[in-house]
């Protein structure tokens, strides 16, 4: 490393850095605040963000794993469905987030209004999309079919989107909870949302479990009906018993499958835009942009003399 110091390219090079900083300081000077006086402009323009967590866990009734040979017998002939929510595992929970059923919950409840109000057409009562692209327009004359086909229609497959881009996860494999996140001007609403989002993923699962539950009970007492051992008859009766309970636990008014370890916290600052890092790299380049013209044109004039 001492040595590139010796080099006389690179002490060549160095003075010739000096001279140009030491002949145009003023220009020098003037470029870099003025490089300051924009980044800080441009900053105005931003948005500040703020991060929106709620911290969750999976529900212990519905991580619980049946022990019992019986109940693993029953459950490999009914096709029992668990989903694998313990052991900080939550991401099949979060699939369901993101699925339809979940987007229709919250169209239901009236996000729909919230996100499409500008796109709802009042002749048609609907919410549809805006015109066709000039770009749509040709690909339909180029093909020859009629563009007016296609699905214009708004409807929860496109809330479907905006949960995921908007409500981010972090689900840490070796902890018991995870993280719901929303970055955000309104932390009030994102609060809301994230609450909303968790509550109808879960909701849709309860449904889709009284649901099963019910075709369940339908295949049990069908079986009742033609068994006459008593063993087994008693096997099916327990098994009854507890697609009744899954139905009591997935009927409440409480959570099934996750649990609001921590509601929506706010963060005490802004998480962007990052405004030192912002003015840093406009000063900076304020100041290299001069500096390395005015080296290229002296080092320049310098090989052609």
């Amino acid at each position: 490393m001492i040595s590139n110091f010796k080099n006389p390219t690179f002490i060549k090079g160095f003075k010739l850095f000096l001279s140009v900083f030491s002949e145009s300081y003023r220009v020098i000077a003037l470029s870099t605040f003025t490089g300051l006086i924009i980044g800080f402009l441009y900053s105005t323009t931003l948005t500040p963000l703020f991060s929106v967590t709620v911290v969750i866990a999976p529900n212990d009734m519905t991580s619980s794993q049946e022990s019992s040979s019986t109940s693993d017998v029953i459950g490999a002939l009914l096709g029992s469905r668990k989903y694998n929510f313990e052991g900080g595992k939550l991401d099949s929970f979060v699939q369901v987030m993101y699925s339809y059923p979940t987007a229709k919950i919250l169209w239901d409840q009236g996000y729909d209004k919230i996100f499409f109000a500008s796109s709802f057409n009042e002749d048609e009562g609907k919410y549809l999309m805006g015109e066709f692209s000039f770009s749509e327009k040709v690909n339909a004359w180029i093909l020859g079919y009629d563009v007016n086909a296609a699905n214009r229609e708004i409807g929860p497959s496109n809330l479907r989107p905006i949960i995921r881009d908007n409500l981010t996860t972090k689900l840490p494999r070796t902890l018991d909870s995870g993280r719901v996140i929303m970055q955000t001007t309104d932390p009030a609403f994102a609060g809301k949302f994230i609450m909303d989002a968790l509550l109808a993923a879960d909701q849709s699962l309860k449904e889709e479990k009284v649901s099963y539950a019910n075709s369940q009970i339908d295949f049990l007492n069908n079986k009742l009906l033609t068994v006459t051992d008593i063993d087994i008859r008693n096997v099916l009766n327990d098994s009854l018993k507890m697609q009744y309970m899954e139905i009591a636990f997935a009927s409440s008014d409480l959570p099934y499958a996750i649990k609001i370890v921590e509601p929506p916290v706010t963060s005490s600052s802004i998480v962007s835009p990052n405004l030192e890092f912002i003015y840093n790299l406009f000063t900076l380049l304020g100041f290299l942009f001069p500096v390395g013209i005015l080296f290229v044109r002296k080092l320049f004039n310098q090989n052609s003399s």
